[in-house]
């Protein structure tokens, strides 16, 4: 396989914390990053930084605990919806989420909704090719599925495993890009 092209994106970020997420928007040709400070940031294909998105993930109620940590775990862009009014009414551009459980939608610079229906930390998300649903895994191994306008449930699965460890986290999802598929991991 030949490399393409590498971007250094360490070198865009001296003073955050570590790379923990990172997603390719196809319609503006940007990367979305993710780190463990909660920042989310725009780079360009070409490797410079575009835009900070959100600086700290959370802003929630105060009685809620963060004391294990604030990173963002996983990113997702929206896809690019011929018929964006009819399909993306709210104009949603990605989605986030974090060690506190929730996962947030987010237009432009703004967040539009947080849910909070996870029992564990979502660890891996992807946003269908049609923009209709999305697919979430979390840290005991279980897969969720959620329509993309209503942000409902629509199924969750465990692991085909018999017995699920304790441990067990989904590390990864991906929807192919026709829908018809799910593939995911189980570390």
């Amino acid at each position: 396989m030949k490399q393409l092209h590498a971007i250094d994106l360490a070198a865009l970020t001296p003073a955050r914390p570590c790379i923990t997420a990172l997603d390719f928007n196809e319609e503006k040709k940007t990367f979305l990053v993710g780190t463990a400070g909660a920042e989310i940031f725009e780079v360009s294909a070409q490797g410079q930084k575009s835009a900070n998105l959100v600086t700290g993930h959370y802003g929630l109620p105060k009685d809620l605990d963060l004391s294990n940590s604030n990173k963002i775990s996983c990113v997702a862009c929206s896809p690019k919806w011929p018929d964006e009014k009819e399909r993306n009414p709210m104009k949603l551009q990605f989605v986030t989420a974090g060690t506190d459980k929730w996962s947030r939608f987010w237009s432009a610079w703004e967040q539009v909704a947080v849910i909070s229906d996870f029992p564990e930390e979502i660890v891996a998300v992807d946003w269908s090719a049609c923009g209709h649903f999305l697919v979430l895994g979390d840290t005991r191994g279980q897969v969720h599925s959620m329509e993309a306008t209503t942000r409902a449930i629509i199924s969750k699965c465990p692991h085909k495993q018999q017995t699920m460890r304790k441990d067990a986290v989904v590390t990864s999802v991906k929807i192919a890009p026709n829908g018809d598929l799910l593939a995911f991991s189980i570390s």
